[in-house]
Order: structure tokens, then sequence, then C-alpha cells
């Protein structure tokens, strides 16, 4: 009979776990972008690729935000303007959209993002 209770007890146990896991409703997904300036001035050019070795700019971007605990769920570039100054602090003419927890998003908007509707 304690036996049985036992087997009652682990088994709403875990019921109640994995209702309780699966019921936790999913945080947001937003988007936000920044436009990204020329001459490896930006920060995941400077952190992830130093001394001017270049490697893939969303793997650079997904490595430098993934170290401060930022996951980036989808990345999309566009060009937003043909003609930039020359200037190293000038835009490159690309805008840069990362897909990110909501929480996330509000780490980002402190360095410079803005939130922004999909960019698909």
């Amino acid at each position: 009979m304690v036996k049985n209770i036992v087997i009652a007890i682990v088994i709403i146990g875990v019921g109640a776990l994995v209702w309780f896991v699966l019921s936790k409703p999913a945080e947001a997904q937003v988007w936000v972008s920044i436009d990204p300036i020329q001459c490896q001035g930006n920060p995941w050019d400077k952190e992830v690729a130093p001394e001017g070795k270049e490697g893939d700019e969303k793997t650079n971007v997904i490595l430098f935000y993934g170290k401060q605990g930022i996951e980036i769920f989808s990345i999309e570039s566009a060009q937003v303007h043909e003609i930039v100054c020359q200037a190293c602090s000038c835009p490159r003419g690309d805008r840069l959209y990362l897909e990110v927890s909501a929480n996330d998003a509000r780490k980002l908007v402190t360095q410079g993002f803005v939130e922004v509707p999909s960019p698909r």
C-alpha cells in the first residue's frame, strides 16, 4: 500500500513538472537592426576578428553576442544606401537585422540597435 502511494506521488510529481515546463510560454522573439560602419569599426569586428583577420561576419556577430549571453535566432542583411561617405565612422550602406528574444533585444538597444519589424 505504501509502495503504491509513493509511486502515485512520483507519477503526479513528474506529471506536474512536465505540465509546468510545457505550459511555460516561450519568450517572444523580436528583430533589431543596426547600420554597421566601415573599416572594421564594429564591436564584433574588433573582438572576434582581431589583427585584421576577417571571418564570416554572421559568424563573428553570433560569437560576439554569444559571449554576452545573447542568443541570435536569425540574421539578415540588406543594402539600404548606395552612396556612403568614405570615413571609417560612416555606415557601410547595409543594415544588419538580428532576431533575438525580447529580453536580449532590450540589451542590444542599449548598444545602439533599434527594434524593428521583421525584415522578411
